[in-house]
């Protein structure tokens, strides 16, 4: 099932920080909302009242990394009733090994949690990619 709204109001605050300090690197946004159809009043489906993003980096200066990333979002609204809210929590080690050429092997859901983004539709569980990629530098 689709349906389309005229309008949408997303009325909210999003704050995010980022810092810094030697190899370190951390930072967060939390966004608070209220997504609403314009017209009617209506709760937007799919769509949180409450995120919270995270990671923290180490860059161990010599081309290898180790990351830690989280996200969690509150209940939402679908069709046929409400999404549970849900947090996941990823684990990444990359390397670049040549100026424009980077690996990384990437542990995601790791604690495989059930939770759905639409109703109906299956989400990854605890899952692990390995991932290469070329940016050029110009």
């Amino acid at each position: 099932m689709e349906e389309n709204i005229a309008r949408a109001d997303l009325d909210g605050e999003e704050l995010s920080y980022r810092h810094t300090q030697g190899a370190w690197s951390a930072g967060t946004a939390i966004t608070v909302q209220d997504p609403r159809d314009a017209d009617t009043g209506a709760p937007l489906l799919r769509r949180p009242k409450r995120k919270i993003a995270a990671d923290v980096r180490y860059d161990f200066g010599n081309g290898f990394d180790l990351a830690v990333d989280g996200l969690a979002a509150s209940v939402r609204q679908d069709f046929d009733g409400s999404l549970h809210g849900y947090a996941l929590l990823n684990l990444a080690a990359g390397w670049n090994f040549h100026p424009d050429w980077r690996a990384e092997v990437r542990l995601g859901n790791l604690f495989d949690e059930q939770y759905q983004l639409a109703d109906g539709y299956n989400t990854p569980g605890g899952n692990w990619q390995v991932l290469v990629s070329w940016r050029p530098k110009k």
